[in-house]
């Protein structure tokens, strides 16, 4: 696909890696399907994790996002992590291969898992958020800044203001300082 790359998910954090599918423009990206491994025709319940947060994804690959509106995604995802907990954290870099989605609905998911109060993942959340912070999209780049932001960890802040530095959009790089510089 000319429109795409694949790139690795960050390996430098807690949360398994994936490989994703990164889209420059606003058409779906393309779907990856994890082998199956084993005869079973039980899925495992990450697996079955996975399902409901890529058909999540895939069905709000169409919606529009405003800032200060909370949108359907937004919705569903708070249900899903009450549902599941520590185990849709560590869902999501597979999920987000997995679906067929834009970048902008992988941008309002990584900000709302930043701005969702659970103390019980919190620290998943952290890792996760920082490890989309040098996606290639610079929309989920974006999302994962003001996730970190919303999240409100300080041990973000360095993460945030080093990427700042090299950051090539602009409204990005503000994101970046602001929450960086908020949680320094």
């Amino acid at each position: 696909l000319p429109w795409a790359i694949e790139i690795p998910v960050s390996q430098a954090t807690s949360i398994e890696p994936a490989r994703v599918f990164v889209s420059y423009d606003s058409r779906p990206t393309s779907p990856i399907v994890p082998p199956r491994v084993g005869a079973s025709s039980e899925n495992s319940p990450r697996e079955k994790v996975v399902e409901r947060l890529a058909a999540l994804m895939r069905d709000s690959a169409g919606e529009s996002f405003e800032d200060g509106t909370e949108s359907n995604l937004a919705r569903q995802l708070q249900r899903l992590l009450t549902a599941f907990g520590e185990e849709l954290i560590l869902s999501f870099p597979m999920a987000f291969g997995s679906a067929r989605t834009t970048p902008a609905a992988i941008s309002e998911a990584l900000t709302n898992l930043g701005a969702f109060r659970d103390g019980a993942t919190e620290e998943s959340r952290l890792q996760l958020l920082l490890s989309y912070v040098g996606h290639a999209d610079s929309l989920v780049r974006y999302g994962a800044a003001c996730g970190l932001g919303e999240l409100g960890d300080k041990r973000a802040a360095p993460a945030l203001l080093q990427r700042a530095r090299s950051e090539p959009n602009e409204l990005v790089r503000s994101v970046l300082l602001g929450a960086g510089n908020d949680l320094a």
